[in-house]
């Protein structure tokens, strides 16, 4: 499958900065959809900003995986947050635009 020899590309480039941060996985997880959450409403009136914020909620989205993964501390529980978290910002994302 692709995402067996793709899945976990970032992981060697972060591990230093995952292996050097306090935060948990789910907080990572937690912060990012807020972000997100921010960037739904702000794409309607600045499309810029609104593009920006939506990277900015990638990057925690991939580090909260390889934080997870470097420091052990993967769990059903943080899976199911991940996919949880990111039904609901695509139904956000999706109700702003209809």
């Amino acid at each position: 499958m692709l995402s067996e020899k793709l899945g976990h590309v970032f992981d060697k480039p972060l591990e230093k900065i995952a292996g050097k941060t306090t935060l948990s996985p789910n907080a990572l997880s937690l912060t990012g959809f807020i972000v997100t959450t921010i960037a739904s409403l702000v794409l309607i009136s600045d499309l810029r900003a609104g593009g920006i914020l939506i990277l900015a909620g990638g990057v925690f989205d991939i580090l909260d995986g390889v934080v997870a993964r470097v420091n052990m501390k993967t769990s059903r529980f943080g899976a199911f947050l991940i996919l949880f978290l990111t039904g609901i910002q695509t139904r956000l994302f999706f109700w702003r635009w209809r």
